[in-house]
């Protein structure tokens, strides 16, 4: 041994996919490098890079005629999304290029050869080892003394008895293995604790309900079971942003606190903010606000659309020709079945068809779902007392340990609520089934 001489031990409880030694053998000093010089070649030019101001007068030139915009000039926007400066960037034109010789190729360098027992490629391993209790004992940077001995304790290597060794020093590397008694390595237990009824058939089903006013709302099983309450304009506007990552969406949520606005805020947000969206969304939310300030407005327009005529509550037959009909949007045609009581039946069974046609995605509607579900993961507090429900509910059963990780999940599942106003709930809950008739 010398000063330089280091020992790494590894302790494991199986053998390694991997070599240490074909790692760590690949370490090794600069070796000379050989170089080859190539052969001068000659090289010729022809032509050369124009200028961009050459390049444009001939393009234009050359380049094919066309009559000038005749489209319709556009009218004045009343309502635009945004105001803002504008901006102009200048493009220099580049200078052409000179006639000049190549500059010579570089040379050839070839890389000097690893010794040892190199590592061609990445190394991945398939191994499931979720079992073992113990990571493997890793020991790195142990100096030998002048007799080049090393003393451990057993202790440090665990309960592991494959030894594995490699030492190294500037000009040399060894790699042994060995053996040691089997010692009592612990194990995890994968098992499944807490299995379902076998007598019993379970599903996991997911599903959506709206709670009318006065209605209650049971799940049978607190501790499997999941739900998330959505009883406000805020927590759906949030369940939006999330899913959509529109920043247009964030702008408007200044609607959440409408209410609460002055009227000099209002007039501000809805000169700023004006658009058939917010129209609507005031026109159901706040109809005396719209009556003083955006009917007005919106009867003195001189082009109409669709959304402006239900809003004044004019005649929309005109809509039912096909041509007309044609150019509504779904939300558009939703709102003439709302108007026209004699359509209903017909918008509607026109709505659910067009429905169907839509190929299912069940991969999408299940993130859809899953979100939903998580939209308070993030809330630390009990609004709905499930918490205390759930560890009442463990005490009853004799499971409840009093672990902070039960506290925390506690908030993701669901129990009884009463609802006091108009609520979408959407759950998740594995609901025992009839079982099945003996076969006869």
């Amino acid at each position: 041994a010398n000063p330089f001489t280091r020992v790494h031990i590894f302790a494991t409880r199986f053998v390694p996919a991997y070599d240490p030694f074909g790692n760590l053998s690949i370490v090794r000093d600069a070796e000379p490098s050989r170089y080859l010089l190539p052969e001068q070649l000659s090289h010729f030019m022809e032509g050369r890079i124009i200028g961009d101001e050459i390049r444009y007068i001939l393009d234009r030139k050359y380049a094919p005629k066309y009559p000038g915009n005749m489209l319709e000039r556009p009218e004045l926007l009343l309502n635009p999304w945004a105001i803002r400066q504008t901006e102009t960037s200048q493009q220099e034109a580049q200078l052409g290029s000179e006639f000049a010789p190549s500059a010579d190729p570089q040379a050839m360098t070839a890389k000097p050869g690893q010794g040892g027992r190199g590592v061609d490629g990445e190394r991945t391993d398939f191994s499931t080892l979720d079992f073992l209790a113990l990571d493997s004992a890793v020991l790195l940077n142990l100096a030998p003394n002048e007799e080049g001995q090393l003393t451990l304790d057993r202790d440090a290597l665990g309960p592991h008895q494959h030894l594995h060794i490699v030492a190294v020093d500037p000009q040399n590397t060894v790699y042994r293995t060995t053996s040691l008694a089997a010692g009592d390595v612990p194990f995890e237990d994968l098992r499944l604790a807490d299995g379902l009824d076998p007598d019993k058939h379970f599903t996991q089903q997911k599903q959506t309900s709206v709670i009318q006013p006065g209605e209650e709302f049971v799940l049978p099983d607190i501790t499997s079971s999941r739900f998330e309450l959505y009883d406000s304009l805020r927590r759906v506007h949030s369940l939006y942003v999330t899913l959509s990552n529109n920043p247009n969406l964030v702008e408007f949520n200044f609607v959440l606190n409408w209410p609460k606005l002055t009227p000099d805020e209002k007039r501000s947000k809805y000169s700023q903010y004006a658009s058939h969206e917010l129209h609507f969304f005031l026109a159901q939310k706040d109809p005396q606000w719209f009556n003083e300030n955006i009917r007005p407005y919106l009867e003195n327009k001189k082009d109409k659309t669709f959304l402006d005529q239900y809003l004044l509550g004019e005649n929309l037959s005109q809509y039912l020709f096909p041509w007309e009909f044609e150019r509504l949007n779904i939300v558009e045609r939703i709102l003439l079945g709302r108007r026209l009581e004699a359509e209903a039946s017909a918008m509607q069974r026109h709505v659910h068809e067009r429905y169907e046609l839509l190929p299912p995605n069940i991969d999408r509607r299940n993130f859809l779902f899953e979100t939903a579900l998580k939209g308070s993961s993030l809330e630390t507090d009990d609004r709905l007392g499930v918490m205390d429900a759930l560890k009442k509910t463990k005490q009853e059963q004799g499971e409840f340990r009093g672990e902070a990780k039960d506290a925390d999940r506690a908030l993701q599942f669901g129990g009884q609520a009463m609802n006091r106003n108009g609520t979408a709930l959407f759950g998740r809950a594995n609901a025992p089934q009839p079982a099945a008739p003996p076969a006869a």
